[in-house]
């Protein structure tokens, strides 16, 4: 079994073989590496048990859904419980006396709960506890939790301006802690009957024109993968996790359509997504891995943004606000509301309280297709430094 030092370039690089292959890492020891012939990535954690002195292993999650970081540290985690006489394996189990943490909860929330979840939600609940939960509370045991160590999560996020975000942070708490109570690793809910910190009102933030040509030519200092999601994110108006998800079968290159079905899409319904020449440039220049045309999660697109925040030259702001930003450019092009909604998948535009997701059946493919070719010429004409040229298409219709 050879030992290496992992790092996203050579787990990413893995291909299967006939036969399942186990990697070892150099850094973290016993963190394990399995790569099925179907090219499923898992972790496990190889350890002595303490109580029969037998070799375990503990199922930790899949790659990229748990990071090699997070790998990492439930490796560290597992060998501090051994070195203390505990085996690893209690962590994922109800404990009595107190013993559970905030953090062994939050693993055990992601590595259970998360398999009943699509990809991108589980890896938002991922992102979440980790950034924002588990740094501040995750040494509190479960038996010493209050609802003022609720407040020590969420302060610093509403402080830093981000209310929707303590709303998100709050509500993934609660649910996690009515999940524990179900599994008997908790008897109350010490959140029950709190109010809401911080609202869950909507972000309003898009991308001016200035602000677009800048990150587009920022977006070079970013990792290949990370800035083609950007980029195709951008360009199609698609979600980040919906873009990290693409597939070389949910493409066809000759009618010039990315089809996302119905078990990747938000709202369960399959989207055909019209592609537009600048579209299919930046999926050409991709190097997948595998059937996966961009080698990175939503999770990991976030992480690398808000590492380099100071860097880019664009205020603050997400890979969900390019949604929004191709959403309100489409407006001022002058394309209605029902187009941009099915241009983005949301078919609950509404005429006269008529909801016309279930009235009209029509799938709207050439306003669509129209709508993103115009937007890929405009912001062509964007980065160019030629927008002026670029004319409304009220304008090109009167």
């Amino acid at each position: 079994m050879p030992k290496v030092e992992f790092s996203d370039r050579f787990i990413s690089r893995l291909k299967p073989q006939k036969i399942a292959a186990d990697y070892f890492d150099t850094k973290a020891k016993g963190l394990n590496l399995r790569v099925t012939p179907t090219g499923v990535k898992s972790w496990s954690i190889m350890f002595t048990s303490p109580r029969d002195r037998k070799r375990a292993r503990l199922s930790i999650g899949t790659y990229p859904a748990t990071s090699l970081v997070a790998a990492r540290t439930r490796a560290i985690e597992a060998r501090s419980h051994v070195e203390a006489g505990t085996d690893p394996r209690e962590m994922d189990k109800p404990q009595t006396g107190g013993a559970m943490t905030v953090a062994m909860l939050a693993e055990a929330y992601i590595e259970k709960h998360g398999r009943t979840l699509r990809d991108s939600t589980r890896e938002e609940i991922e992102r979440k506890m980790r950034s924002d939960v588990i740094p501040v509370i995750g040494n509190v045991k479960l038996a010493d939790l209050h609802r003022r160590d609720i407040h020590r999560v969420l302060d610093p996020i509403k402080e830093r301006g981000s209310a929707a975000s303590a709303g998100k942070a709050f509500a993934q708490v609660c649910a996690m802690f009515n999940w524990a109570i179900e599994r008997r690793y908790m008897d109350v809910n010490p959140v029950a009957g709190m109010k809401e910190r911080g609202g869950s009102e909507a972000r309003e933030r898009f991308l001016e024109e200035e602000e677009i040509a800048a990150l587009w030519a920022a977006l070079s200092t970013l990792k290949a993968p990370v800035a083609l999601a950007l980029k195709l994110a951008l360009v199609t108006g698609q979600r980040i996790g919906e873009v990290c998800g693409m597939t070389e079968s949910e493409l066809d290159r000759v009618e010039a359509v990315w089809t996302i079905p119905a078990e990747r899409s938000k709202n369960g319904e399959a989207h055909k997504v019209p592609l537009s020449s600048m579209a299919l440039d930046l999926i050409a220049q991709a190097k997948p891995i595998g059937s996966r045309i961009i080698n990175k999660s939503a999770n990991e697109i976030a992480q690398a943004l808000h590492y380099k925040r100071d860097r880019l030259p664009v205020a603050e702001f997400t890979a969900h606000d390019l949604r929004r930003t191709v959403c309100t450019h489409l407006a001022k092009l002058g394309f209605s509301p029902v187009v941009i909604g099915s241009v983005v998948n949301h078919r609950q535009v509404t005429r006269q309280g008529v909801t016309l997701g279930v009235y009209v059946q029509y799938d709207y493919a050439k306003e669509k297709r129209e709508a993103l070719d115009l937007w890929a010429d405009r912001l062509a004409a964007i980065i160019d430094g030629d927008a002026v040229k670029i004319y409304h298409l009220a304008k090109v219709q009167t």
